[in-house]
């Protein structure tokens, strides 16, 4: 993006076939490749209406989002390393990919946050022993997806409620 653009500009977005209006602090973060933030979260979810709402609440919040499918996400890490990767556990090969992330030097910082279905608390302890640091329930998930991604992208320690929650609902 070229200095061109100003506060309110809009954009077509082909992935959901709407306008959506940028905000100018995002734009400047990409323009001056600020790696605090800047596509410092990425989303590996499938789900298109939770994706959704991934989406409206970090554009709420001004924290730009990646999408990457599970599928792709080792070779994304090889070009880039975000701050954070959220993953649906529920996912095929979710606990693979967590062990590979967390058994690469280069890559093993990162952290990796995940939800899944409440039910499932077999796979929620073999996602934190691959390496998963934040394993909640979907609905917890959900709850405190704004304060989530807001700590994921400031690279901020999880506050105590998040971190409390995810082990309760579990």
């Amino acid at each position: 993006m070229s200095g061109g653009i100003s506060e309110g500009a809009v954009f077509e977005s082909a992935t959901i076939g709407r306008t959506a209006k940028l905000e100018c602090r995002q734009v400047v973060l990409r323009q001056k490749g600020d790696s605090n933030l800047a596509d410092s979260v990425w989303m590996a979810v499938e789900d298109l209406i939770f994706r959704a709402k991934i989406g409206e609440t970090a554009r709420r919040l001004g924290i730009p989002l990646r999408w990457v499918a599970l599928s792709q996400l080792q070779q994304a890490l090889a070009e880039q390393k975000p701050s954070a990767i959220v993953l649906d556990l529920n996912q095929p090969a979710a606990i693979e990919t967590i062990r590979a992330v967390k058994s690469e030097a280069a890559t093993r910082e990162v952290r990796v946050a995940g939800f899944l279905s409440h039910v499932d608390a077999e796979l929620g302890r073999a996602a934190h022993a691959a390496g998963c640091d934040v394993v909640m329930a979907r609905s917890a998930f959900s709850q405190q997806l704004p304060r989530l991604i807001r700590e994921l992208a400031e690279n901020r320690k999880l506050t105590e409620p998040v971190a409390r929650r995810a082990a309760d609902d579990l």
